[in-house]
């Protein structure tokens, strides 16, 4: 007797869940959920394209380093793998990037702004991937190492402060 309750008790539950299931079925509809959500936008993806050491000069001599990490945003998957491919010839231009703007005087102990850096690099490297336009340049770090050596000769070389006169 006790074997009956037992089996009869299982059908139930059986029942009761499998009906719940369809049920479920109903509400949600026979096509699958995943389609019934808006289509998301591709994400940008990132390619490091590593870290750099531009040496500056002033006088012939070395008077800081500068140090970036910079990586490149790229549209989509393909344009990721243009860059991925072309990482030498990328890194080429950045260094290019940094070297014509420490000339110029974009980049020097007293001159340094990220968002010009990220935007000249970025429409340098527009011109090398003749891809169109890439979604952006990414400055991690950007510090400006100065020498202390070359600080301290150019200090000997200044003129004494004026001593103030006592009355």
């Amino acid at each position: 007797m006790g074997m009956k309750q037992l089996l009869l008790c299982a059908g139930l539950v059986a029942l009761a869940g499998g009906g719940g299931y369809g049920g479920a079925l109903a509400l949600i509809g026979e096509g699958d959920v995943a389609d019934q959500r808006p289509a998301e936008a591709e994400a940008p993806s990132i390619f490091a394209a590593g870290q750099f050491s531009i040496p500056l000069f002033e006088d012939n001599r070395v008077a800081g380093v500068l140090l970036a990490q910079i990586n490149v945003e790229a549209r989509d998957f393909q344009q990721l793998q243009l860059l991925s491919r072309n990482k030498p010839q990328l890194r080429s231009t950045i260094i290019e990037t940094f070297f014509a703007m420490e000339r110029e005087g974009a980049i020097s102990p007293g001159s340094l702004d990220p968002t010009t850096v990220s935007a000249r690099i970025k429409k340098d490297l527009e011109l090398m991937i003749n891809d169109g336009e890439i979604g952006g340049v990414l400055i991690d770090r950007l510090l400006l190492q100065e020498n202390g050596r070359a600080n301290a000769r150019a200090a000997r070389r200044a003129p004494p402060p004026a001593k103030p006169e006592l009355r």
